[in-house]
């Protein structure tokens, strides 16, 4: 069995440790799997049939202290990996981020994966420095999508694209309830950041009073709290927001549409667990018109809209409430497309690479 050591920074509820975390579910009858994290809370916990090792970071508000913790856990993984070099097999690292263990794989001679789910593309020193380490460290790198396989030439001729898949455990857990119109809502997960269209989310609410609008926050109560006022200041009953949550299947359930308002100009979206998980309940999904988000949501099975365009989305949301036919409709179709997205096809495609490096 290969020994493999997986690598993440910040263990939470965001799309990359949940790929991290079906990789594991993937090599785990095969492998032995380590993995190395924060001990925050986050889909990484408590994976049954893993082993583990806590790696001392946090993210902080203060762009210093981020970096100051930044620079010191590189080093700590670096000794990691060289101080347990007799135990590892394979390095595996998830995003650019944690390149130290890259580099003790490379002084270590161990053989190093990456699986990439942003471009993080900016002109950044520190980005530079990820590219580089990553380029020469790498032994093969995954991608996500074919619109990230674009964004790294120099990685391509190492590089494969494998799609990420909902989990068996996600699968068995969607709960289904009778429709009831009124009760249904807009809904929207992601990150508390502008660009990823928080406030276009909030827009759409006051746009559209006679919809019911929720809004899932990867950040805690306290820091989602100036937003809950914001929307009090602008009067607007029709729009309820919500901390990070590891169950996200009653928001899904309750759901009618599910949006991204990601901005393209500051962010493209290299894939979109969210639209995934929700055409696994058939919730149709409004997206960007580019990236990888947009190979997920097919034009038969959903809406490429742009963020500024609220009032098409808008149009599209109406309709979508209105014509039941029509709506059920698309859900069998957004269901369809769901299930070409499996986890045994993913296990298949991760193990292959495993097996293939040499």
């Amino acid at each position: 069995m290969k020994r493999i050591w997986m690598f993440h920074l910040l263990n939470d509820f965001s799309g990359s440790p949940l790929v991290l975390k079906n990789s594991a579910l993937a090599l785990k009858d095969q492998s032995e799997i380590t993995i190395c994290t924060s001990s925050s809370e986050g889909f990484l916990s408590s994976i049954e049939g893993v082993s583990y090792q806590k790696v001392s970071y946090t993210w902080s508000p203060s762009k210093i202290s981020t970096l100051i913790n930044f620079i010191k856990v590189q080093f700590a993984l670096l000794w990691l990996v060289i101080s347990n070099r007799s135990k590892i097999d394979v390095v595996y690292v998830n995003t650019l981020l944690p390149m130290g263990a890259a580099i003790g794989g490379l002084l270590t001679g161990k053989k190093v994966i990456y699986h990439l789910h942003e471009p993080q593309v900016n002109s950044t020193l520190m980005f530079w420095l990820m590219l580089f380490v990553a380029y020469t460290c790498g032994d093969k790198y995954i991608f996500v999508s074919k619109y990230l396989q674009t964004c790294f030439p120099k990685f391509q001729a190492r590089g494969e694209v494998v799609y990420n898949v909902l989990n068996e455990e996600f699968k068995q857990n969607i709960k289904t309830k009778l429709r009831e119109k009124d009760e249904q809502t807009v809904l929207m997960l992601c990150s508390f950041k502008e660009y990823k269209g928080v406030y276009d989310f909030i827009d759409l609410a006051d746009m559209n009073p006679l919809l019911n609008f929720e809004l899932v926050l990867n950040s805690d109560q306290n820091s989602i709290l100036p937003l809950v006022e914001e929307c009090i200041e602008r009067q607007l009953s029709n729009i309820a927001i919500y901390p990070a949550t590891k169950d996200v299947h009653e928001y899904f359930s309750r759901s009618r549409v599910v949006l991204n308002l990601s901005h393209p100009d500051k962010w493209v979206e290299s894939f979109g667990m969210t639209a995934l998980e929700a055409m696994a309940y058939g919730k149709p999904c409004i997206v960007p018109e580019v990236g990888g988000i947009a190979e997920v949501v097919s034009s038969n099975c959903g809406y490429h809209l742009s963020h500024t365009s609220k009032a098409k989305i808008s149009d599209v949301l109406c309709m979508l409430y209105h014509r039941d036919n029509f709506y059920d409709s698309l859900s069998a179709r957004v269901k369809e497309r769901s299930e070409e997205f499996k986890f045994a096809n993913y296990k298949i495609a991760i193990i292959n690479i495993i097996n293939g490096i040499k």
